[in-house]
């Protein structure tokens, strides 16, 4: 914890301070040019204020105040109304020579005055992560993710690998229940960016994995969990969505609940474009067509299958122009992505049942299941549809 407040402090006053070089440009005289305001005024606030961080930006790093330099920032604190900015930097000085009181004073007192004022809100969170106060740090965070977006992407990279900690995501809870303006930017880069597990417990405690609002965000949390390889951790925050159950992640076959895409990539993923369409019917068939010449996916899904044999048992039924072939392949999930199995599908006019045999590998943490089909090239489409589709361990029953 000590380590993640101190990273954020010293990258934070850089872009602070360039945050405040930049907006400058649109705003008063004094902060556009402070040089020249300070050779009319030398105890102009905003203008001095303005001088000290263009120092730091150009520095690289905080450093400590000259005794010049604090005699003009008290001058010209006398002379003027309060500028949060020239309060916080007067702060920041004895916090660099080990005067954390005097400093927590000075930073407070600049928060105060306005809570815009980023840099305070930082220094107050490492303060605040110093002495090991967890929620008080999340009070900072809170006002300067909602009050600053140019920060945020520096602020939510934090925030996220703290994920790791436990007490940071039960502090972190209560904010994304109250829908603060900032949880949309930091959830979608923690999906993105951050360890699944913490992230999907960080929901639960907050109580939020049924928040309509979430759903889609959460479709991408368990496309993050299978790309990382952990596919009963997609399964098991699946079941904590609303409508998520074990029937529905252990069917194999084609049902409007196995082809939700809410649950993707644990659901099937039909193919609907020129080339290549796939849709349920309203007998739960899997009807297939493919454009002339074409070939490629039709159907994919990952499910969590130990390692093991299994028996798949199909229905299939080819009528009309048939393809060139259709065919199961089986990868593993996780980096490598390694096909360990494919099953040519018999294409025979009529309707017939089929079996095949499916050996699960040990070094399968998930299998993604593909259902290729191409077309004859010259002819105006290839069809086939696919029913009574079933998964089980060799010697047991059928799942559907």
């Amino acid at each position: 914890m000590r380590i993640f407040g101190r990273i954020l402090l010293l990258a934070a006053f850089v872009v602070v301070a360039g945050l405040a070089t930049r907006d400058a440009i649109a705003g008063a005289f004094a902060r556009r040019a402070p040089a020249l305001t300070l050779q009319v005024d030398p105890y102009h606030a905003r203008a001095l204020a303005a001088k000290l961080d263009s120092r730091v930006t150009k520095a690289g790093t905080p450093a400590q105040l000259t005794d010049a330099d604090l005699a003009s920032i008290r001058t010209a604190l006398r002379r003027n109304p309060l500028v949060p900015e020239l309060v916080r930097t007067l702060g920041v000085d004895p916090g660099l020579r080990g005067k954390d009181t005097d400093a927590r004073a000075l930073i407070t007192l600049a928060s105060s005055i306005s809570r815009r004022e980023v840099f305070s809100q930082l220094w107050l969170i490492e303060d605040a992560v110093h002495r090991n106060k967890i929620d008080e740090a999340l009070v900072h965070y809170d006002v300067a993710l909602s009050v600053s977006e140019p920060i945020q992407p520096l602020l939510v990279k934090v925030l996220t690998g703290a994920l790791s900690e436990r007490d940071i995501r039960n502090a972190v809870a209560p904010y994304l229940a109250a829908k603060r303006p900032w949880r949309g930017t930091f959830l979608s880069f923690a999906v993105a960016n951050g360890k699944p597990r913490e992230v999907a417990e960080t929901l639960v405690v907050a109580r939020v994995v049924d928040d309509p609002a979430l759903r889609s965000l959460q479709t991408d949390l368990l496309s993050w969990f299978v790309a990382r390889d952990d596919v009963a951790g997609a399964q098991q925050h699946a079941l904590r969505m609303p409508g998520g159950n074990a029937a529905r992640f252990a069917t194999m076959g084609f049902t409007p609940e196995t082809v939700d895409p809410v649950f993707q990539p644990l659901t099937w993923l039909l193919t609907n474009n020129s080339e290549i369409e796939a849709a349920l019917d309203s007998d739960n068939r899997l009807q297939i067509l493919a454009s002339p010449s074409q070939q490629g996916a039709a159907a994919m899904r990952v499910m969590h299958l130990p390692a093991g044999r299994y028996d798949i048992t199909q229905r299939v039924t080819f009528t009309g122009a048939q393809p060139a072939y259709a065919q199961w392949e089986a990868h593993c999930t996780g980096a490598r992505a390694d096909k360990f199995w494919d099953q040519s599908i018999p294409v025979r006019s009529g309707t017939a049942t089929q079996r095949f045999s499916l050996a699960v590998p040990a070094r399968c943490n998930g299998v993604r299941l593909i259902l290729n089909i191409g077309a004859v090239e010259g002819q105006e489409g290839s069809s086939m549809t696919i029913d009574d589709l079933k998964v089980a361990p060799t010697g047991t029953s059928a799942r559907d």
